[in-house]
């Protein structure tokens, strides 16, 4: 493992996540077990661990950082209003198969939102999350919305946010055309096919 000074963590963390929000797991995958090594990852980033373990083949490795994941984001959860916290940990109980408990934080999280008691997210990756977490619910109208928000705001120039991209486009190409809206469903997934992968 790297000898990471604490200065340069913040750095590190961040060219981590881009790597992982880019879809290029097998280097996000090192990056991050080099910060697990200096003891420095909070929930999301395990969470992502736990996700370049699984895209990379290393099964064992994931089921460890998905528990620990999980332990780490109910710790978070309990004293934090983050719609990321919310969001990860939601995907964390989907992954063990928890789904009421990943509708349950779904809830929770949105609720606060819709109430004013934290505020809606603005950024496009935030719209994302927002969507999920009422997909979570099967919130499908409010699902949408956030989706379609969100595709229209992601800068996807150098790769980042595409598999967010995609995951939305699908959904909303999918759930128009279950409701016969074949013209919103080709354009869905007329973009979806633009993006390649």
């Amino acid at each position: 493992a790297v000898a990471l000074a604490s200065d340069d963590l913040g750095p590190v963390k961040e060219a981590a996540v881009r790597l992982y929000d880019q879809g290029i797991f097998d280097e996000a995958r090192k990056s991050l077990v080099d910060l697990d090594s200096a003891r420095v990852l909070d929930g999301p980033l395990l969470y992502r661990l736990f996700f370049c373990e699984k895209a990379t083949g290393h099964d064992d490795n994931a089921r460890k950082a998905l528990e620990r994941a999980r332990q780490a984001l109910e710790t978070e959860i309990a004293s934090s209003n983050s719609l990321e916290v919310a969001f990860y940990l939601a995907n964390t109980y989907s992954n063990l198969g928890r789904a009421p408990d990943a509708r349950q934080v779904a809830s929770e999280m949105t609720a606060k939102i819709e109430s004013g008691r934290c505020a809606a997210p603005t950024n496009a990756i935030g719209l994302f999350q927002i969507g999920k977490l009422y997909q979570d619910q099967g919130r499908q109208n409010e699902a949408a919305a956030s989706y379609a928000k969100a595709v229209d705001a992601f800068d996807l120039a150098d790769g980042r946010y595409a598999g967010n991209a995609r995951w939305a486009l699908r959904y909303l190409g999918n759930s128009a055309f279950a409701r016969t809206d074949f013209a919103a469903s080709e354009g869905a997934l007329a973009r979806l096919m633009a993006l390649g992968g």
